[in-house]
């Protein structure tokens, strides 16, 4: 990332003449600031939906319910565990349209969310 940072800073003194220093750049320039606000916000992206994606809860709930054309956790693990199948990153349609759904995808959702649900209600319950 901070490659990617020299770079743009490199590329405004090679496109504006007017740029005299580093500091400048990074407190008089928008659209720096703009683009180094829209890269974080994209790694920090990546790194959340990375760590939902593997957690193996349905925090989408009855959102992922089939037929969604949300991408639950239950698609993106048959993905790991299968392979040739469930290739979308966020959207089921295409693996629907394309015949790359897993054959069990619906029925699995299906019982994780129930799981998910159940695991939640028991949290809530106060000890005896």
């Amino acid at each position: 990332m901070f490659r990617a940072i020299r770079e743009q800073i490199d590329t405004i003194f090679r496109e504006d003449p007017a740029a005299k220093s580093v500091l400048e750049i990074f407190l008089c320039y928008p659209g720096f600031h703009a683009i180094l606000l829209h890269r974080l916000a994209h790694k920090l992206y990546d790194q959340v939906t990375g760590v939902i994606g593997h957690s193996g809860w349905e925090h989408g709930g009855s959102w992922c319910r089939p037929p969604s054309p949300l991408v639950s956790v239950t698609h993106h693990d048959q993905h790991h565990r299968y392979f040739r199948c469930n290739y979308a990153t966020h959207f089921t349609v295409w693996d629907r349209v394309m015949g790359t759904l897993h054959p069990e995808h619906d029925a699995e959702v299906r019982r994780n969310i129930a799981a998910t649900a159940a695991s939640r209600r028991t949290a809530r319950l106060p000890a005896e």
